[in-house]
């Protein structure tokens, strides 16, 4: 995946220098200079809303969901070994992040890096079961499911899937690892 990394340690400089106790003006106005407003915007409005969740396992592995304008999608923070530190179910990301590369993330994993940052997830308890019934959740649909309406309304549906999976499959050897 050839994608340029230097805006996103850019990025994430900005995202950590924001104060863990309060987002200043000065904090907004650092990332509305590295990011879109609408991105912004919107990882801030998910926030308010308490739609970023923080699942963690008795072992200590932690998933993230966020509960999106359409749809709840699975985020995942550490997945260096696929070429790009995150990854989001979500269209926007596989279509403007992975394809297009003119963002660094999308509104999903910007909430969910803020969130974090902030302290303000909504933390919730996962059972190996609960993890494997997110990851279903998550990708339930097969290629041969999906309508042609379906087809047409997502961003590139195929690529999509084969990312998805390539980076569930990273996360299930880092969980089989922490165990």
């Amino acid at each position: 995946m050839d994608i340029p990394l230097e805006p996103l340690r850019v990025a994430n400089a900005v995202i950590n220098s924001v104060n863990p106790q309060d987002l200043t003006d000065d904090d907004l106005y650092r990332l509305q200079h590295i990011f879109p407003e609408q991105t912004v915007i919107g990882a801030l409005d998910l926030i308010d809303r308490g739609n970023v969740l923080k699942y963690t396992t008795a072992w200590g592995h932690t998933e993230y969901e966020v509960i999106g304008s359409s749809g709840t999608y699975l985020v995942l923070l550490d997945v260096s070994s696929a070429g790009y530190p995150y990854f989001c179910s979500c269209p926007a990301f596989v279509h403007y992040v992975l394809q297009q590369k003119n963002h660094t993330m999308c509104k999903h994993i910007l909430a969910t890096r803020l969130a974090n940052r902030l302290l303000v997830c909504i933390e919730r308890e996962m059972q190996p079961d609960d993890l494997a019934a997110l990851y279903i959740r998550q990708f339930s649909l097969t290629d041969q499911d999906q309508s042609a309406d379906n087809l047409a309304a997502a961003e590139p549906a195929p690529i999509s899937r084969l990312q998805a999976q390539d980076a569930v499959s990273i996360q299930k050897q880092a969980i089989l690892r922490d165990i």
